[in-house]
């Protein structure tokens, strides 16, 4: 599982959906209209893990 859609009270309250990329840690909210353009966009990306130091 690389994403996980977030629609909590406030993203219900503002009419946006937070993405969570679990590979790359990272998180973004989005209007609910976007999110499967958002989510097109993102898997069309190259998958740059963060680096361990």
């Amino acid at each position: 599982i690389r994403f996980v859609a977030i629609l909590g009270e406030q993203e219900v309250e503002a009419g946006t959906v937070t993405i969570k990329d679990l590979r790359r840690q990272d998180q973004f909210t989005v209007a609910r209209d976007e999110a499967v353009r958002a989510l097109r966009v993102e898997l069309a990306q190259p998958l740059d893990l963060p680096q361990d130091d």
